[in-house]
């Protein structure tokens, strides 16, 4: 048996493989190029005669695309790229069959895929956008010198002319919202070649970003057709659909055709009841939930494609020029040496209902993290009332830690333990806004309706609150600032959000309004639902571990950045966000970098700034 797996090695992710026998297992081959930015979603395959192929994804410092390697006569192939475009192209499923052919199958995004994207760009197009544009399938056979042959009869995704013809699409957005994903390729034991994948169609995605609950309970339907000579049979439909973007796929060979199983319904959320309209039925009550199984059998003839088409120019390998994770920016201060670090601490995965079309997997953050956004540390914030009510013992909780768990890839790249504590959902207390929880603890998760004053008397001082962007935007009589917890229970505040960059100024009142009213906070930038790499929270780390950023955004030494620039803001030998005493107010040093060169005349103190310094009897330093 040859087993090929996804290995964590020096803080990143690599694809590994050995061979496993009734007596030993050989010592891992690491396949995956190097230096890389993490290396996904593995796939192998071994012909009748003993050739090796394993495929996998990576994001090679321009795009995510799919690569190859080779194992023939006990020696390997170099790095063979399969695709190569701007495109987001990933999740490969390979097949031999009887001829000895490989088969390779994989999902293709729009371009630009966790490229810079925020709200002031909206309507997405197909060249920018959230990582869950729309995807489609794309077939090819490789031949006995490692060439690529794109096949003639791709599988048929008879919505896309569908999508392409609803009224008033942007330029550019034709086929989003329509899915063709997470294919499974198998050869049966008559040499038909099969496909199974999902499938959902959201004509609704362009003109609006949020789904009604109407649309809730509208979930992935699984398909499956295979080639009969040298088309496509009919489609089988089985009727027990998926719901969530990482469950898993997976078939095999089965007398006449293929066995089929597949995890079915959403995971557990226990959310309120959806009823359709004219229909009381409580929507849980008529999802299933589980596992299924489906055996499918077939007539006709096998798989009878040639290699009549040419094949695709051979792609020169780009190398990254260097790896993802670079000599970090350095500060001394007070004799202690500082790291800047860049985060992201409000991110959604499609476990939300409210944008889950187009947030992506919990997979496909992880990945955008650590590949496009070039991201140091990052927590994953779905919202509790979609997490079972809050209920820290639930198995979508108990998943969602496991993800955090193998995703902690130090001194690489850092996961946290977080969710979002949401107004909407029944937080009834002094502190209407939304926040954030991001915690050392995986037992922190705790329902919405529990008010913040008394939920800041479970966190500690190993969990903390970050007020969601923008402030109080339901425009009640409450005030966030109404409520004073211990500065290490709510040290942070988001100063700007990539899904709302309009409100921006409206955070900023705010923000002077908590600092006037004697809070202590620091500011970071989030992206929240479907901005990608346009937000960071932006810290300054004694080492890249789980406890020291943590620790350091309690003491406040951070910043807001919609790129990540660096940014050391000193009193003398005091850290931005340190409170101290002084008989006379040191000088403060301000070091700055930006993407560009900075422009020195349009930096500025701000009002509020100088008044506060006024107030203090301080005196406005350069």
């Amino acid at each position: 048996m040859h087993v090929a797996w996804q290995h964590e090695r020096n803080g990143q992710f690599d694809i590994a493989t050995c061979h496993v026998t009734a007596e030993s297992a050989a010592a891992p081959f690491l396949v995956s190029m190097e230096p890389s930015y993490g290396d996904w979603n593995p796939a192998i395959v071994v012909t009748a005669t003993g050739t090796k192929v394993i495929a996998w994804d990576a994001y090679d410092g321009d795009a995510h695309n799919v690569h190859i390697r080779v194992g023939k006569d006990g020696s390997w192939s170099g790095v063979i790229p399969i695709t190569q475009t701007s495109a987001y192209e990933g999740k490969p499923s390979l097949a031999a069959d009887r001829e000895g052919r490989v088969w390779i199958l994989w999902e293709e995004e729009a371009r630009n895929w966790g490229k810079a994207f925020n709200s002031s760009h909206l309507p997405m197009t197909e060249s920018r956008g959230a990582l869950h544009r729309y995807r489609l399938l794309r077939l090819a056979l490789m031949d006995d010198e490692n060439r690529l042959h794109m096949v003639d009869s791709q599988p048929p995704m008879p919505m896309f002319p569908r999508a392409v013809s609803r009224e008033n699409v942007p330029p550019g957005a034709e086929r989003l919202g329509c899915y063709y994903e997470r294919g499974r390729l198998l050869a049966d034991n008559q040499g038909r070649m099969w496909i199974v994948y999902r499938h959902f169609y959201a004509p609704k995605f362009l003109g609006q970003r949020r789904f009604s609950e109407d649309d809730m309970g509208l979930m992935y339907a699984v398909f499956a057709r295979h080639l009969a000579g040298k088309t496509w049979s009919d489609l089988y439909l089985l009727d027990a659909k998926q719901g969530d973007g990482d469950q898993r796929l997976d078939l095999t060979p089965w007398k006449d055709g293929v066995a089929v199983a597949w995890t079915i319904g959403r995971t557990h959320r226990n959310y309120r009841p959806l009823v359709r309209r004219g229909d009381d039925r409580d929507l849980t009550d008529y999802l299933p939930r589980g596992v299924a199984l489906a055996q499918l059998a077939a007539d006709g003839p096998a798989t009878d494609i040639g290699l009549e088409t040419a094949a695709v120019d051979p792609l020169q390998l780009k190398l990254p020029a260097a790896p993802r994770r670079t000599s970090p920016p350095t500060v001394v201060v007070a004799g202690t040496q500082y790291q800047l670090v860049y985060g992201d601490l409000h991110r959604h995965t499609d476990l939300s209902r409210c944008y889950h079309m187009s947030d992506g997997s919990i997979t496909d953050n992880y990945c955008y993290a650590m590949g496009p956004a070039g991201l140091d540390f990052l927590g994953i914030t779905d919202h509790a009332c979609d997490l079972n009510w809050g209920n820290a013992n639930s198995q979508v909780w108990w998943r969602s830690c496991k993800e955090v768990s193998r995703h902690l890839l130090a001194p690489g790249f850092i996961s946290f333990y977080a969710f979002e504590h949401s107004r909407n959902y029944g937080s009834i207390g002094l502190d209407e806004t939304d926040h954030n929880v991001i915690s050392l603890r995986p037992d922190i998760l705790r329902p919405e309706f529990i008010p913040y004053p008394e939920l800041t008397k479970e966190l500690g001082d190993d969990a903390f609150l970050i007020p969601h962007a923008p402030i109080n935007g339901n425009d009640n009589d409450f005030s966030i600032w109404d409520f004073q917890p211990p500065s290490y229970q709510r040290p942070q505040l988001e100063i700007f959000q990539g899904l709302r960059v309009r409100h921006t100024d409206k955070s900023e009142e705010e923000a002077r309004n908590g600092l006037d009213r004697g809070h202590r906070i620091g500011f970071i930038a989030s992206s929240d639902h479907m901005s990608t790499a346009a937000s960071y929270a932006c810290v300054w780390t004694k080492e890249l571990s789980r406890e020291s950023i943590f620790r350091a955004l309690q003491a406040r030494r951070s910043f807001a950045a919609t790129a990540p620039i660096q940014l050391a803001v000193r009193a003398g030998e005091h850290w931005m966000g340190e409170e101290f005493s002084v008989a006379e107010f040191p000088e403060v040093t301000i070091r700055a970098k930006g993407t560009a060169p900075v422009d020195r005349s349009k930096c500025f103190w701000t009002d509020s700034w100088s008044r506060h310094c006024l107030n203090k009897g301080l005196k406005r330093s350069k």
